[in-house]
Formats: C-alpha cells, sequence, structure tokens
C-alpha cells in the first residue's frame, strides 16, 4: 500500500526534528550538568580550606585538631559521608582515614585538585591541596560521597527529558496539523473531481490551488477541455442528425397515412400501416435524440432557466394527450394546480411529453392514466399515475439507463424517455421517484422540482 502524500511528509520532516531534538537535550544535559558540579567541588574546596586552618605546625611538627564547628560542618551534609585525610610532607597520616587514597600527582599550587576515587567500596569524589608546613609542604584530602550528585544529575535528565518530550509531541502535533492544512487544498480538490457527475467537465477553480499543484490543475483543465470539445462535438453531431431526420420522417409519416387515405390495393393496407407506424417511431426516436442532447450540462448552459408555471406546460399539451389516450380507450384524468419554477421550457415540455408517452405506451386500452401537479411540502410535484403492468421494484433505478427496457414489458420504447426524464430533471436540481400507487398495480412516477422563490415571496 502507498503512504499518502502526509505520511511522506511527516516521514521526511521527523528524522532531522528528532536529531535536532536528541542533540538539543545531550547539549542542554551537560551544559546545566557541569555548573553543578563545579559547584559542588568547590563547596568540597571549601570545606578543605577550613580543615587547612586546624592545621598546626608549630616548632616545626605537624599537628591536627579538628574544632567543633568545622566537625558541626562535615557532619552538616545529611545525603553524603565526608571523610578527609591530613599527611605531612612525607605522606605520613597526621589525622583522618588512611583509606582514603591521596591523587596519583599532588598539586603545585594553593589551588585545589580534583578526583575521582572510592573509599571503602563506595565510590566518592575528593578534592586535595597542599599548603606549607615549613619549608616542606603538607597534603590535606577531603572526599564525600555522590548521593547528592547522582539526585542532581537524574533531576537535571529528567527536567531536560521531560520538556523536550512534550516539545517533541507539540512538534508533531503541529507538523501533522500543518502538512494537513497544508494538504487540505489538495483534498478538497480530489472531493470537488470525485463528486463530479462524469458528464461535468467545467474548469477546477484554481483561486486557492497552491502553486506546487498548479500544474497538475492546468493539466485537468486541459483534460476537461478536450473531453468537454469532444462531447459538444458529439451533441452537435447527434442534434444535427436528429433534426435532420425529423424533416424526411415528418414527410414519410405524412406521405403514409395519405396513402393510407387514398385507393391503394388490399394487400398494401398492412404494409402501408407498418411504415407509417415504423416512421412514427422514427420520427419519436429523432425528437428524444435531439432532446438528449439538449439536456446535457454542456448545451443546458445555453438555454435560460425562466419562470415557469408547470399547469400551463401541461394545459399546452393537453388536447395531444387526449388524442393519443382516446386512440387507446384510455380514461386521461387531471388533477392540476398551480406550481410555480425555474425552469427552461423546452425541456420542461419534453420531460412531461416522456413521462405522459411511457404511462400512454405501456397502459392496456380501457385503462387509467391520471396527471397531477401542484405543491407538496414547499416543493413543486408532477405526477403521473398509470394501470399499466408496473416496474418492479429491482428495476426503478435501472429504468434509468439509456436504451434499457424493463424485460418482457411490450410497447415500442427506445429506452430513452426516462433517461432524458433524469437528465432533465438533474438540470434543474429535481429528484425524479418511482414507486407503486396504493392499490399496487400500476405506476407513479413523481417529479420534484424546486419551487420558483420569487414566486413563492410574492405569494
Amino acid at each position: 500500500m502507498r503512504a499518502s502524500l502526509r505520511a511522506r511528509l511527516i516521514l521526511f520532516l521527523l528524522p532531522p526534528l528528532a536529531i535536532i531534538m536528541i542533540a538539543s537535550t545531550i547539549m542542554q544535559y551537560y551544559f546545566s550538568l557541569r555548573p553543578a558540579g563545579r559547584a559542588f567541588d568547590q563547596a568540597l574546596a571549601d570545606t578543605a580550606v577550613a580543615l587547612a586552618h586546624e592545621l598546626d605546625t608549630t616548632n616545626g611538627k605537624v599537628s591536627f585538631t579538628l574544632s567543633e564547628e568545622t566537625e558541626r560542618l562535615l557532619r552538616a551534609d545529611q545525603d553524603d559521608d565526608i571523610v578527609y585525610a591530613v599527611r605531612d610532607a612525607s605522606g605520613a597520616l597526621v589525622a583522618g582515614e588512611a583509606d582514603l587514597a591521596a591523587p596519583n600527582r599532588l598539586p603545585h599550587t594553593d589551588r585545589p585538585l580534583y578526583y575521582d576515587s572510592v573509599f571503602k567500596q563506595h565510590a566518592v569524589r575528593a578534592a586535595a591541596l597542599t599548603l606549607a608546613c615549613g619549608t616542606a609542604r603538607c597534603q590535606i584530602a577531603i572526599a564525600e560521597t555522590t548521593n547528592k550528585r547522582r539526585t542532581l544529575t537524574r533531576d537535571i535528565l529528567l527536567g531536560t527529558l521531560l520538556p523536550q518530550v512534550v516539545l517533541a509531541a507539540l512538534a508533531f502535533t503541529a507538523i501533522w496539523l500543518g502538512v494537513g492544512r497544508a494538504l487540505q487544498p489538495l483534498t478538497r480538490l480530489s472531493n470537488e473531481i470525485e463528486t463530479r457527475s462524469p458528464r461535468e467537465l467545467k474548469p477546477v477553480d484554481t483561486t486557492e490551488t497552491p502553486q506546487e499543484a498548479q500544474p497538475l490543475v492546468n493539466a485537468l483543465n486541459n483534460l476537461f477541455g478536450q473531453l468537454r470539445e469532444s462531447g459538444q462535438a458529439q451533441q452537435r453531431f447527434l442534434a444535427t442528425a436528429a433534426h435532420q431526420l425529423r424533416t424526411p420522417l415528418a414527410a414519410l409519416k405524412a406521405e403514409t397515412e395519405l396513402a393510407l387515405l387514398e385507393a391503394h390495393p388490399a394487400d398494401m393496407s398492412e404494409k402501408l400501416v407498418r411504415l407509417n407506424q415504423s416512421a412514427a417511431r422514427a420520427s419519436r426516436l429523432a425528437t428524444q435524440l435531439l432532446a438528449l442532447a439538449r439536456s446535457e450540462p454542456d448545451a443546458q448552459s445555453i438555454d435560460p432557466m425562466v419562470p415557469l408555471d408547470l399547469q400551463t406546460l401541461i394545459a399546452e399539451q393537453i388536447d395531444e394527450w387526449v388524442r393519443a389516450a382516446s386512440a387507446k380507450d384510455i380514461d386521461l384524468g387531471f388533477e392540476l394546480q398551480p406550481a410555480q419554477v425555474q425552469g427552461n421550457a423546452v425541456l420542461l415540455r419534453e420531460l412531461l411529453r416522456n413521462l405522459v408517452h411511457n404511462a400512454l405506451e405501456y397502459t392496456p386500452r380501457q385503462g387509467r392514466v391520471t396527471l397531477r401537479c401542484g405543491i407538496r411540502d414547499k416543493q413543486c410535484v408532477f405526477e403521473v399515475e398509470d394501470s399499466g403492468p408496473g416496474i418492479p421494484a429491482d428495476q426503478r433505478e435501472r429504468v434509468f439507463e439509456r436504451f434499457y427496457r424493463v424485460p418482457d414489458t411490450g410497447g415500442d420504447g427506445s429506452g430513452l424517455g426516462l433517461a432524458i426524464v433524469r437528465e432533465i430533471a438533474t438540470a434543474h436540481r429535481a429528484e425524479v421517484a418511482i414507486t407503486a400507487p396504493p392499490s399496487g398495480l400500476g405506476t407513479v412516477v413523481r417529479v420534484f422540482l424546486p419551487i420558483n422563490q420569487d414566486d413563492a415571496a410574492l405569494g
């Protein structure tokens, strides 16, 4: 599985950040530890200097007597044990602990010499200094265990490490959020393209596109432009072909109707009827192809949306539908109320025509078709109910596919009617639903269109 761009950026940024954090922790640790160590050493040297004041070299004899104040100083430390050793110029022990080792080399000045040693199997930190004993020099060494130093080292380590851990967590969070925020334009671009209809080929808005993604967006827009031009060429061909076919097909249909009315051999009647029906179907198909070309997204932008009344659009075609229903002995009923919408009159007429044609086509003789329109739940609704064979529930979505027909339904349809209805409904931000009537016999097709807000406000 390929890593996401966010993961790649974070993996690229984390190693240098981790190195910086580790180096910073180490440097802070040692820079904090060294002054503390020097402070402990200086306190040890001050104690050695205090012991030096107790050294007596009268009459050339070296003696050492510890005063009560110095004794209290030595015993005041509750964390560490302090020991000392005083030696004369020959190295002989004058006072203190013989087990406290002297440094490998003696200081040649009055400044103390610090060294690490072991006293009775305990690690100690010691300070040694020399002072004049007549013509020679005596040595004083003082040492303490390292409990305070270890505690301080641990505290410094924790005090250094914990803030760095918190800082690392905050830095990681900031990087994660920052990378995510920086990638939001790409996420929006991905969502926009993913939610698009396959036929929505308008250019991608580049207003908020970062400079790094601009070549990708430009390439997409170029591709969309090429696809749009190709689609428009197909639409122009389809519309031109359908338009050019309608005139000769209408003439053919008229000629066959005229031939049927005139005297003709008896054996020609059946052929003329079939020819007339074929011409009618071909003319209907050409009309549907032209309507399909007009309903495409690129073609819709040419036709304006204007305020319309569904009741008026239906009334304009009532005579045509009544004649078609009478020819099949179908009871065609109307339940119409005003329903103001914003739409394209040509496309909406085609939507109404296709729905009514389908209902009349598949409803058997002496059946019933009812047309309704009005306002329902703050939406304009156009409804066609028929008493035909109905559409199975598992087929109700597929019938909107182009050239798909429900098996074994008969009729002379091309499978384009409901596909055109869906395209026109989508162009008008409408929804189409297919259900069965309460009786369970037949089909109910409802189109829900947004109500015209201007007219609604006036009303």
